[in-house]
């Protein structure tokens, strides 16, 4: 954690004046935080949903799914899922659990009993908690491809006479073959096709986009996928067949189906609510180690973890050639928020989808008033062991939000944020989220993500300004 001592040129002034008081909803502030969110990153498109305690809030979108052809991402937009798929994967796998036709300490053999001895002794919860020690799919397999694929058993044949990187159970290694060979499984109990399964569910719970991607037959409201060079320009890419990995990162759908499947585990009506809490237990190693990161623990298909202000969070994200993607939910507060678009960026997604969650977790739909704050900052401190200078400049009313920026430079908090994105930028936009009296809630947008950022009266001349930045805690004060 790096302090920062944060001097102030001007005096922060409270506008009183009717052009510079905000009344924004929560709609209106997630809509500004996706665009700036995209324009920051250069992402050609983006969108995003959020259900919350029943109803679909807000589904916004920004940028384009086809830039040659000038088509505007729209509410049907469909996006590859990439590492999220698993979350359907594990859904599917309850429905059949429930439905006694798989248990999670089943072993593979018992239904693949073609399978290489040394796979049949591992059980469905170790592929779908990523501890079997199958490897994950690399660049080989995939130029090696037959596929496409119709089936899961047909796709084993890319990696089961692959060694193991360890002993089933004994260690945790992330794996997308893991899940192809879940789903053969998967197939072999309900007599049924993967994707088969797949649509099933999507009819279940009515939504029409959630669907295996199928190289030789797009669809009219896929996304094309793009990945953005050095300079800012964009490439769009050929299409790439992931049948051979559809239940660990071949589907797609629209970020308000996405929003909508995560909400149907609130109510029951996809997973009963004992076997979704019997999901979310942390797993352990044959030695009782906790499998995670210092971000989450790892559960069965889903992440466990805390968002900024502590409060308990479910998700997966993906990444892929073209694509970049998370669900995040809420279960105490049964808020579901999907993030998803057309290209490969930054690496810390539960922090934006936090983010643009946190409105509606604060007011749900009720719009709030507040005047903008204008102020011109210069600070110095240090980050990472470095000093650094720069400035913070608050505008007021812009585009119905209080905003500014927050100029890094060439400084080491600059260096820092800009290793995560492919054209340098210097400005940083900052937005305003909710007003609560003395404390105001920012967004500061970034190439990493969008991050939580604190403005608080702590006295009459004094302000201080916190932003927790992943591991990193920036603090501004103004005397």
């Amino acid at each position: 954690m790096y302090p920062i001592i944060l001097k102030r040129l001007l005096l922060v002034i409270a506008i009183t004046c009717t052009g510079d008081v905000l009344s924004a909803s929560p709609q209106q502030t997630a809509n500004r935080l996706l665009d700036l969110l995209r324009e920051t990153n250069q992402v050609p498109g983006m969108a995003a949903a959020v259900h919350y305690r029943g109803q679909l809030l807000w589904q916004g979108q920004t940028g384009y799914a086809d830039v040659e052809q000038a088509l505007p991402v729209t509410e049907s937009t469909r996006f590859g899922l990439a590492s999220v798929s698993k979350l359907i994967t594990v859904t599917l796998l309850a429905g059949l659990i429930e439905q006694r036709q798989l248990a999670l300490s089943d072993r593979v053999g018992e239904y693949l009993p073609e399978i290489p001895t040394a796979l049949s002794a591992i059980s469905l919860e170790q592929l779908a908690a990523h501890t079997s020690g199958i490897q994950h799919y690399n660049l080989v397999q995939r130029a090696s491809n037959n596929g496409p694929y119709t089936s899961a058993v047909e796709a084993l044949e890319l990696f089961i006479n692959r060694p193991l990187a360890f002993t089933p159970g004994s260690g945790y290694l992330y794996s997308s073959s893991g899940y192809t060979l879940l789903s053969a499984v998967m197939e072999k109990a309900a007599s049924q096709r993967f994707d088969d399964q797949v649509r099933g569910l999507a009819k279940q719970l009515e939504l029409n986009t959630l669907a295996a991607n199928r190289v030789n037959q797009p669809r009219r409201e896929d996304s094309m996928q793009y990945a953005v060079s050095a300079d800012g320009s964009v490439q769009q890419l050929a299409v790439a067949d992931h049948s051979f990995s559809w239940a660990g990162a071949g589907l797609g759908s629209s970020a308000s189906d996405l929003a909508a499947f995560g909400a149907a585990h609130f109510d029951g009506s996809v997973i009963s609510a004992g076997l979704f809490q019997r999901l979310l237990q942390p797993v352990v190693t044959n030695a009782g180690a906790t499998v995670g990161t210092d971000w989450y623990r790892v559960a069965v298909g889903w992440r466990i973890g805390s968002d900024y202000h502590g409060r308990h969070i479910v998700h997966h994200s993906g990444i892929n050639d073209g694509m970049r993607s998370i669900l995040l939910l809420y279960p105490d507060e049964q808020l579901s928020v999907a993030l998803l678009s057309n290209a490969r960026w930054t690496s810390q997604m539960e922090f934006s989808a936090a983010m643009l969650a946190a409105a509606f977790l604060s007011d749900g739909e009720q719009a709030y008033s507040t005047t903008c704050d204008v102020g011109d900052y210069q600070y110095a401190g240090q980050f990472d062991d470095q000093n650094i200078s720069g400035k913070l400049v608050l505008s007021g009313l812009t585009s119905d939000s209080c905003g500014g920026v927050l100029q890094v430079d060439a400084n080491a908090l600059g260096q820092w944020l800009n290793q995560y994105r492919t054209k340098t930028s210097t400005r940083l936009p900052v937005l305003m989220i909710n007003d609560s009296g003395n404390q105001r809630f920012y967004a500061l947008i970034t190439p990493v993500a969008l991050f939580p950022m604190t403005w608080m009266h702590v006295a009459d001349d004094e302000i201080k300004i916190s932003s927790q930045l992943g591991s990193r805690l920036l603090q501004l004060r103004a005397n």
